[in-house]
């Protein structure tokens, strides 16, 4: 022993101090309580809020003239053909663009003989772009009177 103190005298390690503490227990009947799960009021009334203003906006965009045809725009046709097009696409103008039914639009084009193929596209705000592949007549039957 050096210094006149042994191993007695010295402390190992302190112990951490630990606790436990018990979670409460409920009742064995205890059941799911449904009204915690439930939305409160202020969130469906904003819901409800959002869900009214998203209806009113589609509407508006369908029914108003925010978004009205005012100008046709006809893409791939010589003049003459984009002339016979524009005619037919005239009583849209002042129409809305989001509820103009594009396919019967391109059916009435379609139905034109120099027309053989009409792709039909919105061009927000007030556009509407027609592109037209030309019907080039490779042929010409004559049976009496008529041609086909």
């Amino acid at each position: 022993m050096v210094g006149g103190r042994g191993v007695r005298g010295s402390r190992g390690p302190a112990r951490a101090a630990s606790a436990v503490v018990p979670f409460p227990r409920g009742a064995v009947d205890d059941r799911l309580d449904f009204a915690r799960l439930v939305p409160s009021g202020r969130s469906l009334l904003v819901a409800v809020a959002i869900a009214v203003a998203a209806c009113l906006s589609y509407w508006g965009a369908t029914h108003s003239s925010v978004f009205a045809v005012e100008q046709i725009e006809v893409r791939g046709a010589p003049p003459e053909v984009a002339t016979q097009v524009d005619a037919v696409a005239r009583d849209i103008v002042g129409q809305g663009l989001v509820g103009l039914d594009t396919e019967q639009l391109a059916g009435r084009i379609r139905a034109l003989p120099s027309v053989a193929q009409v792709a039909v596209d919105r061009a927000f705000p007030h556009t509407l772009v027609v592109k037209v592949a030309v019907e080039r007549a490779v042929a010409v039957v004559r049976r009496g009177s008529g041609s086909y």
